[in-house]
């Protein structure tokens, strides 16, 4: 729904990141289940931070390889524990978007979703609304 590409651009691997930046920054947090050492859920954990985020980790088995990443993420404290869903719950309970974001969309842009709906739209086409 919402892209930097034009509708009619097919999917490709290197797009994966820009769009999970995109992910990132709409989420309050980021949950990281598994992160082998070049793994695309270490990009997204990382733009998650950047961009002032909560990113979470399930840790993994020691030597396992799928894990590698996601352990160390919570070993250096980029990354929170988890263990059940209640962690991220509990962790995201008081979160209010406007303190976790320097754009807030006012109340009066009403019906972006709607405008969206009706078809694609540019992001300069969107701020001129």
């Amino acid at each position: 729904m919402i892209s930097e590409y034009p509708p009619d651009t097919m999917p490709a691997k290197y797009f994966f990141p820009a769009r999970n930046r995109i992910v990132s920054g709409l989420c309050p947090g980021t949950l990281i289940i598994e992160a082998g050492e070049k793994s695309g859920s270490l990009i997204t954990a990382g733009q998650a931070l950047e961009q002032g985020r909560e990113v979470f980790a399930v840790p993994g088995r020691t030597f396992d390889k799928a894990s590698s990443s996601t352990n160390r993420a919570i070993q250096r404290g980029e990354a929170k524990l988890i263990i059940s869903t209640t962690d991220i719950v509990e962790e995201l309970s008081g979160f209010d978007i406007s303190t976790k974001s320097a754009t807030v969309v006012p109340e009066s842009s009403g019906g972006i979703l709607d405008v969206l709906l009706e078809s694609p739209r540019s992001i300069d086409e969107l701020v001129l609304m």
